[in-house]
């Protein structure tokens, strides 16, 4: 993404991020640090493709998103995961090996029964095999957001962007979590041991100093590359 502006609605004039220059390349780990409004969830859902930037470049895998329509698109976009704050958007109607299968019925236009299958073992390596048949309003936040986890995870995406993952996790549920994103990033069987791209937008960045690759942080409505964890310990902001 290169020279990139993001704002939310149509308002063209007041970006809640200016000057974004920013490269996501395969393999890399970043973590992305900002106050409450300060624009992580906007950076990452226009980064997903789900929003457009009022002005600039946006390019992925090689195509420029601002002119991609339609199928061509929704092609780039089943690329990426994204796991959304809060819960993750999940869909109480569905239970949780629904909501899991959900993107690969849609996509691959299988029956259910077949999408549920296909996603088993990604239910099993995520400790949700127990819950696969219950409702997500049954389940603590905590569980929730693992249960969004694994439905971005369902289409084997090349990047996985997180939204404050972290946020409100009881201290074992911050120990799994954690790990599961350093193998994530190591290369995770489900993701045929490939290294995923994978950024992390949080309020804290203490908890991925010791993993994350590269640091950056959103102040000023602008996106400041910081380095490595040795940089982000002489950086001011």
């Amino acid at each position: 993404m290169i020279d990139l502006a993001v704002a939310r609605g149509q308002d063209t004039t007041g970006a809640a991020l200016d000057d974004v220059n920013w490269q996501l390349k395969p393999g890399e780990y970043w973590a992305i640090g900002g106050l409450p409004g300060s624009g992580k969830s906007l950076l990452l859902e226009t980064a997903a493709a789900l929003l457009r930037p009022v002005r600039g470049t946006h390019r992925l895998f090689g195509s420029d998103v601002t002119l991609l329509r339609g199928d061509d698109l929704s092609q780039v976009r089943r690329r990426i995961g994204l796991v959304f704050a809060g819960g993750g958007r999940l869909f109480n109607d569905l239970t949780v090996g629904e909501n899991v299968a959900l993107p690969v019925a849609y996509c691959r236009n299988c029956t259910a029964n077949e999408a549920l299958a296909s996603v088993e073992p990604l239910l099993e390596c995520t400790g949700l095999t127990p819950f696969v048949h219950q409702r997500p309003a049954r389940l603590t936040a905590d569980w929730r957001q693992r249960v969004a986890l694994a439905r971005a995870l369902a289409l084997r995406p090349a990047a996985l962007l997180l939204d404050n993952p972290l946020e409100g996790l009881e201290p074992r549920q911050l120990r799994w979590w954690l790990a599961a994103l350093a193998r994530l990033a190591a290369g995770h069987p489900w993701l045929d041991s490939k290294p995923i791209a994978l950024v992390v937008a949080c309020e804290d960045l203490r908890p991925f100093v010791a993993q994350a690759h590269r640091f950056a942080v959103l102040c000023h409505r602008r996106f400041l590359a910081v380095g490595g964890a040795k940089d982000l310990q002489q950086c001011p902001e």
